[in-house]
């Protein structure tokens, strides 16, 4: 199941790891148990354009690349263990 993600409703931490900011959220929306944790990832926009271009071949695209609320450029997909993904400049 994709989830959009303005549907964040539940606790949001970050984690700076070598400079790269590892964010962790919690949806509020109706998702299948076990699938409720959703990774994102803030890189530079090269980075999320060619992290499109490896997943559009084997994940279900949540959300095509475009800008949001909080991004110029961010894309969600869920890659095919069921990990919900969020990869954003």
């Amino acid at each position: 199941m994709c989830a959009h993600p303005d549907g964040y409703g539940g606790m949001h931490s970050e984690l700076n790891a070598f400079a790269q900011i590892l964010a962790f959220s919690e949806m509020d929306e109706e998702v299948e148990t076990g699938s409720t944790m959703q990774f994102c990832f803030h890189f530079g926009e090269e980075y999320v354009r060619k992290a499109y271009e490896v997943r559009k071949e084997d994940a279900a695209i949540c959300t095509q690349p475009a800008p949001c609320d909080f991004s110029p450029y961010q894309f969600v997909a869920v890659d095919r263990l069921g990990v919900n993904w969020c990869i954003f400049v």
